[in-house]
């Protein structure tokens, strides 16, 4: 699933020397000649979906502008083995619970995502400022969730996310190895509601049911793109603001005692870039024992 061909990306802004596109534009912008870009999952599930058991297998996700898989989950099992993500929007793996009943009142869950071996980089934020989503992981509700064996790196916001409230008691995440996460390896919130950015070295006080195995570092053998990733590590966002007191229209505010208007500019040096399908699959192969071992 390659959404790089149906997205709109700047010709010019957020380009980064070396990488394959400018930023990706969202609606309603888009490049001159192009349609708007598709803001959908590269898979979704509905919520509406009936239950049981499923396999999502050997599969790339690439580039995706809304979600790498989006999936609600009546009961059974899903498992998400031995994929591939590269370059998606908003988070590579969203899975949640659709059974009767309130979250807080459960005592077992709908189901289990068990989320293993895959290799998950560069998942970007909801908008180009940086700020929220952009998770490798979204540990939702309702569910059972184990994570393992996962190699999880690049992340802007976060390589999983736990702050939904979902049980403690309900997640493992085993034997992963985290890289270059923006913010943190894990954002969770605890019951205090209070939001944390947790390094690899900071899960074992963790209430979790598991957390074993766990570790950090960039790998030698990791065949990513080296213009996209020096970019990604680099990346900066700016606002400036424009405030002109004498233009006609802040004349007329002014004498009529209305708040004066003034513009903001904003500039990413690089936000959801197309990542190239053949460089994407020079990533495939375990290293030290995580990630997607082939299509």
């Amino acid at each position: 699933f390659n959404a790089g061909g149906r997205n709109s990306y700047s010709p010019v802004k957020g380009k980064p020397a070396g990488v394959d596109s400018g930023q990706l534009l969202l609606p309603p912008s888009k490049a001159d000649g192009e349609a708007p870009t598709v803001l959908e999952p590269l898979l979704k599930i509905p919520s509406s979906a009936a239950g049981g058991d499923m396999q999502i297998s050997h599969n790339l996700f690439l580039n995706g502008a809304n979600f790498g898989i989006q999936a609600g989950l009546r009961s059974g099992t899903l498992n998400v083995h031995d994929n591939l993500f590269v370059a998606n929007r908003m988070a590579a793996i969203e899975i949640y619970g659709t059974c009767a009943g309130s979250p807080a009142n459960m005592t077992a869950p709908c189901g289990t995502a068990d989320i293993g071996h895959n290799t998950i980089l560069f998942t970007w934020s909801r908008l180009d400022d940086l700020q929220d989503m952009g998770y490798g992981v979204r540990v939702m509700t309702k569910l059972a969730y184990r994570i393992h064996d996962n190699l999880i790196g690049g992340n802007v916001r976060g390589g999983i996310d736990h702050t939904r409230f979902n049980q403690d008691g309900w997640i493992e995440i085993d034997r992963n190895l985290f890289v270059a996460n923006k913010w943190g390896d894990l954002y969770y919130s605890p019951a205090s509601n209070t939001q944390l950015n947790l390094r690899v070295g900071e899960f074992g006080d963790l209430p979790i049911a598991s957390s074993q195995g766990n570790r950090e570092g960039l790998p030698p053998g990791l065949a990513v793109d080296q213009a996209y990733l020096e970019a990604f590590l680099s990346v900066t966002y700016r606002e400036q603001t424009d405030l002109d007191r004498g233009s006609a229209a802040n004349q007329w505010r002014s004498a009529l005692g209305m708040n004066l208007v003034g513009q903001i500019r904003t500039e990413v040096s690089m936000y959801a870039n197309r990542y190239p399908l053949p460089a994407a699959l020079k990533l495939l192969g375990r290293i030290d024992g995580a990630g997607a071992e082939g299509l």
